[in-house]
């Protein structure tokens, strides 16, 4: 699998209901959250914002809104093959193991079906 792709795209929907769960935070300033080879603490929703990831010296992307990042290697223990920065005045759901844990556990279908995937 590339690097590129160890994000998932959350619909608008999925994003809402969330939103209900867990509370937003706002980066007033840009952050690195999570370093290439470390196993997150937490993963990320992007709310607003951006956040690059940096695979290499030459190589970045940008995630915008509704990018998930680091469930997936949170919940697997797995290290994370790029650097995470979230950029000021982002905002963004942080989903650490008993977050998600309890969302597995939820009634919505929807968030369990898409949080089962990351988890997989």
């Amino acid at each position: 699998m590339s690097n590129v792709q160890q994000f998932t795209k959350v619909p608008f929907s999925i994003i809402k209901d969330l939103d209900e769960i867990v509370s937003a935070r706002l980066y007033r300033n840009d952050a690195d959250v999570i370093y290439k080879g470390h196993v997150p603490h937490c993963g990320f929703l992007l709310l607003e914002g951006q956040i690059t990831l940096t695979i290499s010296k030459t190589k970045k992307v940008v995630l915008n809104s509704g990018s998930l990042i680091g469930v997936r290697e949170l919940m697997n223990s797995d290290p994370i093959a790029f650097d995470v920065n979230i950029s000021s005045n982002s905002s963004v759901l942080i989903l650490d193991r008993s977050t998600v844990d309890d969302i597995l556990k939820s009634n919505n279908e929807g968030i369990k079906d898409l949080f089962g995937k990351e988890v997989a």
